[in-house]
């Protein structure tokens, strides 16, 4: 059964939103950038990995260390033993 999870890391101003999704069937983590609808509105997905090796100063890579460091029992749909397992 194939179950996706997203959670919202940030969303901008101008309506550029940053997801993180999760697909638990395979394991696979990435960060979904959705810009305005301005800007074309084509999603496009980075591995979690490749997108914190960016280290970017931006508020959508601040937002998801933020999500990352949450101690473990928060409401969050992403586990604290599994972002380790998945990132670092």
């Amino acid at each position: 059964m194939m179950a996706i999870i997203q959670e919202d890391i940030y969303r901008s101003s101008n309506g550029d939103c940053w997801k993180l999704v999760r697909d638990n069937s395979t394991w696979r983590v990435v960060v979904r950038h959705e810009p305005n609808s301005a800007s074309g509105g084509n999603a496009t997905d980075t591995d979690a990995q490749d997108f914190l090796k960016i280290d970017g100063s931006g508020p959508g890579f601040a937002a998801l260390r933020r999500l990352l460091d949450k101690p473990h029992g928060e409401d969050s749909p992403v586990r604290a033993k599994d972002r380790f397992r998945v990132w670092r």
